[in-house]
C-alpha cells in the first residue's frame, strides 16, 4: 500500500470540490439521482481509478466505510461494478467538471 501525500490529497480534494451533478438530460431510463456529497467524492476517486485502499486514505475513513459507500452508490446507479457504474456516469452524464 504506497502512501498519500498531502499535496496528492490537496489535488484530489479540490477536484472533488469542482465536480456536480449534472443538470442535463440523463438519458433513456435514468431518473434523476441523488448523491450525497460523500458519495460524489467517492465517485470521482472511483472514475480516477482509486482503490478502496487509496480512498480509504485521502478521506480519513475505514475501507469497511468506502465498501459501505459504494454498496450505496452501485444501488442508485443500478449496477454491480466500478466498471459499470464508470460506464453508466460517463454514458449519461452524472457527473461533469465545472471549469473555473
Amino acid at each position: 500500500m504506497s502512501l498519500v501525500t498531502p499535496i496528492i490529497c490537496w489535488i484530489h480534494l479540490n477536484m472533488i470540490r469542482n465536480a456536480m451533478i449534472s443538470s442535463q438530460s440523463m438519458g433513456a431510463g435514468i431518473s434523476e439521482i441523488h448523491f450525497t456529497k460523500r458519495e460524489l467524492e467517492l465517485l470521482v476517486l472511483i472514475m480516477e481509478g482509486s482503490s478502496n485502499e487509496e480512498i480509504a486514505q485521502m478521506l480519513m475513513i475505514s475501507i469497511g466505510t468506502v465498501k459501505r459507500y459504494i454498496h450505496n452508490i452501485y444501488q442508485k446507479l443500478e449496477v454491480k461494478n466500478r466498471v459499470q457504474a464508470v460506464k453508466k456516469i460517463k454514458e449519461n452524464h452524472l457527473i461533469r467538471r465545472c471549469l473555473l
